[in-house]
């Protein structure tokens, strides 16, 4: 299946339909793919919206702590399942997003494993949520642009070396293409008020590129 067909499908998994669209994704002479107008354009018209395959917090080194589900500031607590997450409140502690996740972490740490540092864990957390996609949400990941070289997927070590967590050769191959793939396609994106920011990182399947 081509690019074009897989970024369709991912945005009716996710009921985004373009209906009528101005635009065509093809192939761009600049390298990669790209969003061409198929008609004039009005000055701020939408011409689409879109989802990220995956959201999650960017790994910086001095990330400000804050719920790994909606993102807020205060009230932080520690998951109660011994996870390492911080979270803000019950339902979030609750919320079937986190459960997903708080399982899979438990699963992959080592009985004998250090307890998690919680800001390594969430500067790792990006990458570690595309092992719950679906395999047709990863074909997209596996088919975007991505860097390549040994400076790419530190996250996984911190993972495995730091962390102690055991993760199957092949999960662990997928994850390094996801570190990748974040470091030359991920989006910036804030939410909160000014007193109230976390900085997210997500990877939409189709680009706009003008």
């Amino acid at each position: 299946m081509t690019f074009p067909g897989l970024g369709r499908g991912c945005r009716e998994r996710n009921n985004i339909f373009d209906t009528d669209a101005p635009w065509e994704i093809k192939e761009s002479i600049l390298g990669g793919f790209g969003v061409f107008a198929k008609r004039d354009i009005d000055v701020g018209e939408v011409i689409f919206t879109d989802s990220p395959v995956i959201l999650g917090p960017r790994n910086l080194n001095n990330p400000k702590d804050f719920c790994v589900n909606c993102f807020n500031l205060t009230n932080l607590v520690s998951c109660k399942n011994n996870c390492g997450l911080p979270l803000c409140s019950d339902l979030c502690q609750n919320s079937f997003n986190h459960q997903r996740e708080c399982k899979l972490i438990r699963l992959m740490k080592k009985e004998d494993a250090k307890e998690t540092t919680s800001k390594e864990l969430v500067k790792c957390l990006t990458p570690l949520r595309s092992i719950m996609l679906s395999n047709a949400d990863k074909n997209v990941i596996s088919h975007l642009k991505y860097h390549k070289g040994k400076n790419h997927g530190q996250e996984i070590d911190v993972l495995v070396n730091e962390l102690g967590f055991e993760i199957k050769e092949d999960d662990k191959q997928f994850l390094k293409i996801v570190c990748a793939v974040l470091d030359a396609n991920a989006f910036e994106v804030i939410t909160g008020n000014e007193q109230n920011q976390s900085s997210l990182r997500e990877v939409l399947e189709k680009r706009l590129k003008v």
